[in-house]
């Protein structure tokens, strides 16, 4: 920090035993007068790996953070504790948002998912398969153990509600698009709504902050950086008004779940249990999916063995323009699965979404698998890139 150089106050007649005295007097103010900087520039938002309440922390000038004072630096500070999550069910997809509160902890809305198959969580630098550890659908909040850290902003969370009129902002993923940030206000508090899935839920947060579908699960923010709510959603028939889970009802469930975790089984789909599951089997291909998106030829050539001859620059010729890959399961076993992979692509073409249909066999055992076919459904692909739930009728014909 830079405090600026000042002029001496030149004194016309002091003693050296009062000179000595106001020098002492002087260095005190200026030892407390650091304390002060260092206490209110502190901060507690340097990755906690539970879910807390921020809190004012003494550390060196050298790592102390400025809290932000606007959207705009809270979005270029923190954005990058923001996930996508993406939850393939039974011949069914979707997106939404959640929150790192721990390196490899993500908040979001029960919703976002529940009756899940297969859950993959995209942060800032990397992508990890997802193990919901905690859900309550009365208050539409879940946490999820990331199967390998993510990296990013970790977020902590308010005591109490919001006042009305406290500006706020949501950062998340509408409509499947990049990272995005919305902002309004705390118009209301204490709300009970009936939404489409048939619970009644009280003590909402309401906001005229935009949000979508793809929104839910992500934090309502204030400008410091707190959380002072979890995105619910919005009203189909309504303009302005959208709703979050409060962070006093939020917190006490995260933390719970992170001291004693909660695994929920995903969908079996119509599965038998027992030996190894459809889940490890989804698990798999969708780390195969990821290493294809991301350039991973080493893992690659682990899982698909088919390929290890492929030298690099094959691969990155045949799978360069994948941008992200989403597996979803539409029928099969473990040993012989169907499933649908919904692409975003980028071939020099501009942004275009596809749905391939793939026949695999799988050794979850070794962890690998072998591609008997393949079929793209979707022709001729769509434009841009599209919420996986708006092609589900796509996974549907595989």
């Amino acid at each position: 920090m830079d405090n600026g150089d000042h002029e001496p106050v030149q004194a016309r007649s002091i003693t050296p035993v009062v000179a000595i005295v106001v020098a002492g007097v002087v260095l005190l103010a200026g030892i407390i007068a650091g304390a002060v900087v260092l206490s209110s520039h502190g901060s507690s938002r340097s990755q906690p790996s539970v879910p807390v309440v921020r809190t004012t922390v003494k550390r060196p000038a050298t790592t102390s953070t400025t809290v932000p004072s606007t959207f705009a630096q809270l979005f270029a500070a923190d954005s990058s504790g923001v996930v996508r999550v993406d939850s393939t069910g039974c011949s069914a997809a979707d997106v939404g948002t959640g929150f790192l509160v721990g390196p490899n902890l993500i908040a979001t809305a029960a919703h976002v998912v529940a009756g899940s198959a297969n859950v993959t969580l995209r942060g800032a630098q990397s992508t990890s398969v997802g193990q919901v550890v905690g859900i309550d659908t009365l208050s539409d909040v879940a946490l999820i153990r990331a199967e390998s850290p993510l990296t990013g902003h970790v977020f902590t969370f308010a005591v109490h509600s919001p006042p009305v009129g406290t500006p706020v902002a949501t950062i998340g993923f509408p409509e499947a698009l990049p990272i995005t940030l919305t902002q309004g206000t705390v118009s209301a508090l204490d709300r009970s709504v009936q939404f489409e899935d048939g619970i009644t839920r009280s003590g909402l947060i309401q906001t005229d902050a935009a949000t979508n579908p793809g929104n839910s699960g992500g934090p309502l923010l204030t400008t410091s950086g707190t959380v002072v709510g979890v995105v619910e959603g919005g009203l189909s028939n309504a303009n302005g008004i959208s709703y979050a889970t409060d962070a006093a009802v939020a917190r006490p469930l995260l933390v719970g779940w992170r001291q004693s975790p909660q695994p929920v089984t995903l969908a079996s789909c119509g599965v038998p249990t027992g030996g190894p599951n459809v889940q490890s089997a989804l698990q798999l291909v969708q780390s195969w999916a990821t290493a294809l998106a991301t350039g991973d030829w080493a893992t690659v050539r682990q899982i698909d063995p088919a390929l290890t001859q492929t030298s690099d620059a094959n691969l990155a010729a045949g799978y360069g323009g994948l941008k992200e890959s989403t597996i979803a399961y539409v029928s099969g076993t473990p040993i012989n699965l169907d499933v649908a992979s919904i692409a975003y692509e980028d071939v020099g073409q501009g942004a275009r979404t596809n749905v391939y249909c793939y026949q695999l066999t799988t050794d979850v055992a070794q962890g690998t698998l072998t591609v008997l076919s393949t079929r793209q459904a979707t022709r001729p692909p769509i434009i841009g890139w599209v919420d996986p739930s708006s092609v589900s009728n796509v996974i549907a014909t595989c």
